[in-house]
Order: structure tokens, then sequence, then C-alpha cells
């Protein structure tokens, strides 16, 4: 909690009454009043262009004594926070910087400067939570807003960008949490979030007072001046304009600069779409421990290797016969008594002594031991657990995506079989129990449903002869589903969005101790669950370039190109005709968000175009950009101000210094 440790008070010449109230987070005991030096509070704002995502203000604090104050700095970004009232009102808010102060080292007394920065500014020091698997624009911002443990209050953000139904986009759009988290785990900061929205929407993220406004500045030019007000739990639409002209609000005309930004006529937009390449972890022997003894075993000219490993990747399960009944644990079987069955993971090769090879090739591969005793009562069948695999991710799947699952099977007598001609086959059709869930929801052989399911893979036993050789899942997959060289059991998504983690069971494939060859042991390899999103270019092999990063651009007319900033983004919209998912893509209900609607120039269309069209809007023309002193007059950061010397030329207020004290404002303005 913070409380205040210290207060610093002053009058301006225009004898408005400021207050700088020192909070620090933990701190008890009484306030101390401080005294401040000549120009106590300044600050500094700074835009480069508006279409720039951040209009973002940083100050100084002058203090004159001789203590050190050293308790007030810390380590924590945010361990000191700062506030400037006027007139008991809430002028500025921010933070110490972490360890960082000047002084004049000569003298007994001494002026510190003491350097601030604004609550958005400490956002980089604040990481993503993930509270679900999705999440909207608005929580996200509300989140990020939250997180500066400041007293901003309200939040603004314009109406003038809308879905097709003139909705409230920002309760709208849905993304995925992991785009916000890398591969490695590493959570984005709140302030790249809300850098990466406002690219995204095209506005400008500023603070003023005890607000936050993503503001529009080329709607507000054209008369769109009707924003959301969030504050606490209510919405409400507000009006946001003001308009000032340079000759009312104080000029001086001393040191004054006009200088001119050059047009553009060349706009370009990146997308890094983060692709998902893998929906569940790759069966592989990857952080596998070996858990010895392992086993040989040599019958005529054929030698059999099993090695065993604890694999921690993932979920195995262990039975035991416990008061007259098979009880199931997870964990693998492997260090438990040989009345023990169940799975394992273990890496297996065979080779002819009359041929041994130079290098020994292992295969990867789950065992199964069914039964301890084929007389015996107890053994696994369909309804046992053998595998789960399981992601730590979150995924949003839309409708045309399908998905592929594949493994080969080998059933034994034994846990080494080197005889291929038993040919005794059940009169049963051969098939894998398998459970996949999404999120709530689960494929089963009728289709999708939040009731916990399973579905039948089918098993093609191709050789007639069914022991010591393996088998594979029958391949659904032709041309006509347009998804590939993916091989094996093919099922869709269904027709709405499905958002959640991944989670595979793979459950005994069969039970043939009853049979005059009992199969005693189960061995699967080749695990594999993949998905594919269909498109022309998989049906006909036309040459593509597929990249993980989409651009868009606008085509020029002629040999002059003059180019604007590359605009990168990490929320993007799904493109067209690409064959991956990405955590990256925005959603509105079930749908991919298509189109939006951006009003002041007319446009409906993806926001990585409107994105083009406001670039190309703005500089389409060389603009004014102005720096004038005025009288600290009240202006807003949507302040739209004019020039009775610069006809037809509309500006905004971009940035300004100002010093409270002597209520002096240099501001800077941009045309727009």
């Amino acid at each position: 909690m913070y409380r205040e440790i210290y207060n610093l008070p002053f009058k301006s010449i225009n004898e408005n009454s400021y207050k700088v109230v020192i909070e620090k987070d933990g701190f008890t005991g009484s306030s101390t009043e401080l005294i401040g030096a000549e120009s106590p509070f300044t600050i500094e704002t700074s835009l480069d262009n508006p279409l720039s995502p951040f209009r973002l203000s940083t100050a100084t604090l002058k203090i004159f004594g001789g203590d050190y104050l050293q308790n007030l700095f810390t380590s924590n970004p945010q361990g000191v926070r700062v506030k400037l009232l006027k007139n008991n009102q809430i002028e500025w808010l921010g933070f110490i910087t972490n360890d960082t102060y000047s002084q004049d080292y000569s003298n007994i007394e001494f002026v510190y400067e003491i350097e601030l920065v604004n609550p958005i500014s400490t956002l980089k020091y604040k990481k993503f939570m993930k509270a679900g698997e999705t999440i909207t624009f608005i929580n996200l911002i509300k989140d990020a807003i939250s997180n500066t443990n400041s007293e901003i209050s309200k939040i603004y953000l314009p109406t003038s960008i809308t879905n097709a139904t003139n909705q409230n986009i920002y309760n709208l759009i849905t993304i995925s949490s992991s785009n916000f988290i890398d591969e490695q785990g590493k959570e984005m900061t709140y302030y790249e979030i809300l850098e990466e929205i406002a690219k995204y929407l095209s506005l400008t993220v500023t603070v003023d007072k005890d607000s936050v406004y993503f503001i529009d500045y080329i709607g507000i030019k054209n008369g769109f001046n009707q924003y959301y007000l969030y504050q606490g739990s209510t919405t409400t639409t507000v009006t946001l304009s003001d308009s000032k002209t340079i000759q009312n609000i104080g000029y001086s005309g001393d040191s004054s600069r006009l200088s001119i930004n050059s047009g553009k006529n060349k706009a370009k937009v990146t997308c890094s779409l983060f692709d998902i390449d893998e929906l569940l972890p790759e069966f592989d022997d990857k952080g596998a421990i070996p858990f010895p003894p392992h086993k040989t075993q040599t019958v005529g000219d054929d030698t059999g290797i099993i090695r065993y490993y604890i694999q921690p990747k993932y979920t195995f399960y262990k039975y035991k016969v416990e008061n007259g009944s098979l009880v199931e644990y997870e964990g693998d079987r492997l260090g438990e008594s040989q009345y023990t069955f169940g799975s394992c993971f273990v890496r297996t090769t065979t080779y002819k002594e009359s041929n041994r090879p130079s290098r020994l090739s292992l295969e990867n591969e789950v065992q199964i031991r069914n039964f301890y005793d084929i007389a015996s009562n107890y053994v696994l069948n369909r309804d046992s657990r053998i595998i789960k695999f399981k992601t730590n991710r979150s995924f949003t799947f839309n409708k045309d995506v399908y998905f592929c699952f594949n493994c080969s099977l080998k059933f034994n007598n034994g846990e080494f079989q080197f005889n291929t001609t038993i040919d005794t086959l059940p009169t049963e059709n051969i098939y894998i129990p398998v459970k996949f869930r999404v999120g709530n929801y689960y494929y089963s052989s009728s289709g999708w449903t939040t009731t916990e399911s399973r579905f039948s893979v089918p098993v093609k036993v191709e050789s007639g002869k069914l022991f010591g050789l393996y088998h594979t899942v029958e391949d659904t997959n032709d041309f006509t589903l347009g998804i590939g060289d993916l091989s094996g059991f093919i099922f869709k998504a269904p027709d709405n969005v499905l958002i959640g983690d991944c989670e595979l069971t793979i459950y005994n494939p069969s039970d043939f101790r009853t049979y005059s060859v009992g199969n005693n042991f189960t061995y699967i390899k080749d695990i594999s669950f993949d998905y594919a999103i269909p498109n022309e270019q998989s049906i006909y092999g036309d040459w593509t370039d597929q990249k993980s990063d989409i651009t868009y651009e606008n085509v020029i007319e002629g040999d002059y190109v003059e180019e604007a900033d590359e605009v990168e983004l990490k929320i993007c919209t799904y493109p067209e005709d690409y064959n991956k998912l990405c955590y990256s893509s925005t959603f509105i209900g079930n749908n991919l968000l298509s189109t939006l609607n951006y009003k002041p120039l007319s446009v409906t269309d993806i926001p990585e175009r409107i994105i083009i069209n406001r670039i190309i809007y703005y500089y389409s023309n060389p603009k004014y950009q102005v720096s004038i002193p005025v009288n600290n007059a009240d202006l807003k950061p949507y302040t739209i101000i004019t020039d009775s010397n610069l006809n037809g030329k509309t500006f905004i207020y971009a940035g300004n210094e100002i010093d409270y004290e002597f209520e002096r404002n240099t501001i800077n303005l941009i045309e727009i």
C-alpha cells in the first residue's frame, strides 16, 4: 500500500497552488515537507507523428536541501509514486525512475534533480498475466491500466472504428492469451500489449491527469469526436471536442520554430503471425532419463534391445491389483513389481548377428504390458489409459481446421518377438480408442460435444499376420480435402470456434488374452497429431511463397517512391489462403475478424489495410510542425489548434515542455 512520505508545496507566478505528493509502497510514518528549488516541477511530452502508438511524458522534480533522501530510491519501478496537484486536483501522475538522480556535490546544501516517468512507461516492467484462454481488447487494456498502480480512473476509446453492425469492437475483439507468451514461456509486457493494440487499431495512447486516452487524431480532425468512457464498471459515450487558435492561448511570439515534414507515398504493414506448428508435445526422447537395467535378447540370428526411460513429457499409466480390483495410477510402471502392468517409455532396435550395423538406430516407443498371467482375470482393456499428451498453451481453432492422428502398433506375445509367422487374427476389427479435448469440447464418433467422449481409430492389418509386425492407422486423407500430405485418421473442427488447451489420451488398443496366442505386450511408435487448413495449393501443388510474416503495401504508379516507416504488428488479421493457425489472429464471436469500418475515411477493410489508408491519407502532402511558447493554457490531448496566419491548416497538440512555477508552456504542434 502506498502512503505519503514527502510533500512539496509551491505557488506559481499566477498564484495557482501546486503540491507534489510523494508516496512510497510499504511506508509507515508521517509525511515530511520538502523545499523546492527553482522550477521545482517540469514535464515534457512528445509525439513523433499522429500515427505513433504513444504520446507520453516525463518529468523532473527539483528539491533543495542537505538531505540525500536515499529512501526515495528503490529498484522497484513502481516503488515511489508521485502526483502533482493543481488547486487540489490531479495534474500529473507518475513514478520516480528507479535508482537515478543527480545533484551538485560541491555544496552542503544542493539541488536534487529526480527524474520521473508516466504510469504507462512503468508497464515495461509488468509482464502479462494469463487469466483465461482468450481475452478481449478491453480486458487487456483494463488489466494494463490496473497494473500501472496509479490513480488513473478513466479510459477513453474512440467510436470511429466499428464492426459491420456499428458495435463496440473493444468489447468484442478477442485474441488468444498465448499470443502474449513466446515459445520459451516468456510473457510480453503490458507496455508492449498496449503498443500492439494501438498499432492494430491506429490509435495513440496518452495520459492526461487521471485519464488514459486512445486517440484517433484523423478522426478528431474529421469531426468524429464520440468516445466510449470506461469508468469503474460503467461505460458511457461522451464527446471529446476542444478547439483553439494559437492567437487566443497566450502566444508570445518569442523563440518560435516552424518546420516542414516531407510527404510519403509508400506504406507497408508487416504481420508477425506467430504460427502454430505443434499442437501437442512431439513424441521423442528429448529429456528422457535412462532407467536401467535394460534388456538384450538373442534368438538364433536375431538380437533385440530394449532400453527403458523415465520420460516426463507425457503422462503414463500403471495398474495394480488391489483388493480384487485393477486400480489405475498415474506414472509409468518402471521400478514396480512384476505384478504391475501398464505403460512406459522405451527405445528399441533389432538387428541380425550375421550383419551387425556400424551404428544402432533405436525407435521411440510406448511399451504396454497387458497382463502378467494369461490365465489371470486381470488384464488391460480398451478402457485402460496408456499415455496422455497435454499442452500448456491455449489454441483457437476455426471451422476450417482438420486434425490428423497417426501411429503404428505392434502386438507381441512376449516382450521380444522375432517370430512374425503367427497368423491367428481376432475376429474383431483392430482399432485404438482415443480421447481428444480442446478446452471443454471433446471429439466423438458423432461430432463435437461437451460431454467427455472417445472415438475409435481404425488400424489396417495389411500383411494378414498380426503378431510381431507393425500396423499403421488407416489413412483417411485424399486430395479433395486440400490438406496436403497429412496421413492418418482425419477429422474436422466444428463450425463454432474451439478455444482452449489440447489433450490427447490413447487407450489400450485391444485385449487378445482370450485368443490362442496371448498379447502380453503392445508397442506404439510414430505417434503424431497434426493439423492442416485446406487450400488450393495443397490440391494442385501450385508454387507459393508461404512465409510466417505477411506484408501488406500499397501499389504505386510511377517511379517516385518515398516510404513511410514500416509498421510491424504482433496482433493480426488472419490472412486469406494461409495454411497455418496463428496465435496472433483476432476474433469476433465465433468468427475470425474479417473487416472493420473506419468512419473518418469511409474505409471498410481489414485493420492492416486501414493502417495503410491512414498513412497515405496523412502523408499525402508535406506537413507543418510548429513549436511555440505560450502561457500555460488548459490544452487537452485532443485539442485541435488553428493559426490565423496559416490558412486551412489544422494542428494537433502533439507535445509540450511545461514549467509549472513560471506557467510557461512550449507547445509542439503537428499538422493533421
